[in-house]
């Protein structure tokens, strides 16, 4: 890879961090913050807030390979925070129309239904260790 690709490529990774992180409106030196901690969560070597800007405008003359992986390392950390809590709202609307339609006394059968509310088990005994109570299963 060249190192035009890396600065391309560096560009990407710390305008989508600071995009997921600041805000796509955000203001310069705001995004340029987000970036600084970021890249240098953990480095041994921290960066200074030029090269940060640097990377955030494509100017950068070179990109080392310490300052890419974390990048790319913050970054997957935060994709996988935001998947998380994405999975947990869809969760949680799934649990309050199950709620919902029992109280309702509606007719809630059938095999998808049924598999709807299995997955939630499943994926409820899965994240915490108390899972639902034998009367809520019903």
């Amino acid at each position: 890879m060249s190192a035009a690709d890396d600065v391309y490529e560096m560009k990407s990774l710390t305008n989508e961090l600071a995009d997921r992180m600041a805000g796509i409106g955000a203001q310069l030196q705001v995004r340029v913050s987000v970036v600084l901690k970021a890249i240098n969560a953990g480095a041994s070597e921290p960066i200074t807030g030029n090269r940060a800007y640097e990377f955030l405008k494509g100017r950068a003359q070179r990109v080392d390979a310490w300052e890419k992986e974390n990048a790319k390392r913050q970054l997957e950390e935060l994709r996988e925070r935001e998947r998380i809590a994405r999975d947990n709202a869809h969760l949680a609307w799934l649990e309050c129309e199950i709620a919902r339609h029992r109280a309702a006394g509606t007719e809630f059968r059938g095999a998808h239904v049924n598999g709807l509310v299995d997955l939630l088990r499943m994926a409820r005994d899965e994240a915490s260790p108390v899972g639902f109570r034998d009367d809520e299963q019903a």
